[in-house]
């Protein structure tokens, strides 16, 4: 017995059901040959997928992709896995199988930088493209899908298994019908018997095939019904999403406001408060003059009327020492606004304005850290993008796709969107190879995208960064 045939099926949690109601007309297919079936990874709502055998995609030698509404419109056909099957397909190296359950918009085209590509270029199941869904009788639609792969097992030089020969098939076969034929020679009634029980054995089989129908169809019902509830409950939980993000960016908007608000009033409360310092000091001063200037004109009038009198230098007011007051009640206040000063760098936190941008990281020492720019630039190319300090000043810089992340996490989507990036891509300075570039889509951070730098139908969206040190 050789190496086992390595057959695996991609499907979306949804259709489960038509995954084992395949497995069951596939049963006979894989007793008669090696086979070993895939299935234990379906694709979730809203994720990305994750196969738990990493390498099951450079080992198949079959895919079989159930294409359904979900299928379409998950996140897997966007993904770099996608690409690989089907890398896979153009290589020669595995047949690609396309199953269509049920109706929808399967036959579009997926671009690439390498080629771009349709489904309906593949063997498409059921041969009569109609879905598995809209057949009279689902059964024969299943039936329909296995004979196909199994003309593609053989055509790909798969044998059955030699535990089960031609020879046997040939002896159950002749013993079927010899005891057939025993029974029909010893059976005993009155004529005309036989043909009735046929007819109502006939009958019997039509109603389950209409009661399996009836049962299918109630079943897809159901199945519609929970998905509108579904859809109508993720619609619902993204209005509230967008509803809590509306909010938190307007309440930062606003604590960021009452900051600006609050520092206007301190810097205003300590000029006032310096102003009233400077004019109790005059204040005081004067007071001391005017003292000082009584004090000579008592001891003028007091000893004018002695002719021995001597004359007596009049006091000079002391300037100097008034300036001193000046300059000891002055140095308090300048470095009260150097603390101040200081103290308001201090508390500069991440979503922050400073020096033309916003911030995005910051050390805990707050002495470093990184700016984004305000707006973005582009859309434009790679090339244009690595030199976009020519545009905005050397400091300046397209940011890796590690920074590009971080300021997803910190002020983008993946937060409150602070630094109001729009749902693009965007270009970071990181090679995916040494043709391509990676990218991250700001939507919903999304980091599998990858494309060629030298392409010039290839422009996205920019935000430059740059370092500062305080």
């Amino acid at each position: 017995m050789g190496r086992k045939t390595k057959i695996s099926i991609i499907y979306f949690s949804e259709d489960k059901d038509v995954l084992l109601h395949l497995l069951h007309h596939l049963k006979d297919l894989m007793e008669d040959y090696n086979l070993a079936v895939w299935q234990d990874d379906p694709i979730l709502p809203g994720q990305m997928w994750k196969p738990q055998n990493a390498s099951l995609i450079q080992q198949a030698d079959v895919f079989l992709l159930l294409i359904s509404d979900h299928f379409m419109h998950s996140e897997f056909i966007k993904q770099l896995e996608f690409k690989l099957v089907i890398d896979r397909y153009k290589e020669d190296k595995a047949r690609v199988l396309p199953i269509i359950i049920d109706k929808c918009n399967w036959d579009i085209e997926f671009k690439s930088d390498d080629y771009d590509f349709k489904l309906s270029e593949l063997q498409v199941l059921p041969e009569v493209g109609k879905p598995i869904s809209e057949w009279e009788v689902p059964e024969l639609g299943y039936n329909s899908v296995a004979a196909s792969i199994k003309k593609v097992i053989a055509s790909i030089g798969i044998s059955p298994d030699q535990s089960f020969t031609v020879k046997d098939e040939d002896e159950k076969v002749a013993t079927a019908e010899e005891e057939q034929l025993e029974i029909s020679f010893n059976e005993e009634g009155p004529p005309g018997k036989t043909g009735e029980e046929s007819k109502i054995r006939q009958a019997a089989e039509a109603q389950k095939i209409i009661e399996e129908e009836q049962r299918q169809i109630t079943a897809a019902e159901k199945r519609d019904e929970e998905n509108r509830i579904n859809a109508a409950a993720a619609a619902a939980k993204r209005i509230e999403e967008e509803k809590r993000r509306d909010k938190e960016t307007e309440n930062s908007r606003n604590i960021k406001e009452e900051k600006r608000s609050e520092n206007t009033n301190i810097g205003s409360v300590s000029s006032n408060e310096e102003q009233q310092g400077k004019y109790g000091s005059l204040k005081r001063v004067g007071v001391v003059v005017l003292g000082i200037i009584l004090i000579i004109l008592l001891g003028v009038w007091i000893f004018s009327g002695t002719n021995n009198l001597k004359e007596e230098q009049l006091p000079v007011p002391p300037s100097e020492n008034i300036n001193a007051v000046n300059d000891a009640l002055s140095a308090p206040a300048k470095e009260s606004e150097t603390v101040k000063s200081e103290t308001s760098l201090s508390k500069l936190e991440i979503g922050d304005l400073f020096e033309g941008g916003i911030v995005f990281t910051i050390d805990g020492a707050g002495k470093t850290g990184k700016i984004a720019q305000l707006e973005d630039a582009g859309p434009m190319t790679w090339n244009e993008a690595i030199k976009i300090h020519e545009q905005l000043g050397d400091q300046w810089r397209l940011p890796s796709f590690e920074e590009l992340a971080t300021m997803y996490r910190n002020i983008g989507r993946g937060a409150s969107n602070q630094g109001e990036f729009a749902n693009s891509l965007y270009w970071s300075a990181t090679d995916y190879d040494e043709h391509q570039a990676r990218l991250l889509r700001f939507s919903d951070g999304n980091t599998s995208y990858h494309y060629n730098k030298e392409l010039a139908h290839r422009t996205y969206l920019v935000r430059a960064i740059r370092d500062f040190i305080r």
